[in-house]
């Protein structure tokens, strides 16, 4: 019975909450995601998700545009880290941290990453080391 009591409690606290946004993206949660949405022909994508001291992602790999302009709302009550990483194309080498940034407690963001090859691929990783993590935002190209 202890077993199971456990269980359920470590269950409970990797649960990570998805939110559907307007544009159909959600967190793929703690994986680096492997679909891609190219920001040329598909446009701008919403992004909204929480989490309980577990790193989440956003959903898609992002390519097709050299400028990528972004904006996050941290509605958590704890900072929130924001990393915009570059995929590495060799697999089991690491992925590259292009930018990041820590907002404050219910602090927004709309930040631009110039000089960025169309033909790569980026994601969003969202970090707290303090407590929960509620963001909502969009990644658009230009």
């Amino acid at each position: 019975m202890r077993k199971k009591s456990f269980r359920a409690i470590f269950v409970f606290c990797l649960t990570i909450m998805l939110s559907v946004s307007t544009a159909g993206s959600v967190f793929a949660g703690t994986a680096v995601p492997s679909t891609v949405w190219n920001l040329s022909t598909q446009g701008k994508d919403d992004i909204a998700g929480t989490s309980n001291y577990v790193n989440i992602y956003s959903s898609y790999l992002y390519t097709g545009s050299s400028l990528i302009s972004f904006d996050f709302e941290n509605h958590s009550t704890y900072s929130l880290k924001v990393t915009l990483m570059k995929k590495n194309p060799i697999p089991l080498f690491a992925d590259t941290e292009i930018w990041s940034t820590t907002l404050s407690n219910y602090m927004s963001s709309v930040i631009s990453a110039k000089d960025v090859s169309a033909s790569d691929k980026f994601y969003f990783k969202f970090s707290s080391t303090t407590g929960s993590i509620d963001v909502v935002g969009g990644v658009w190209g230009r």
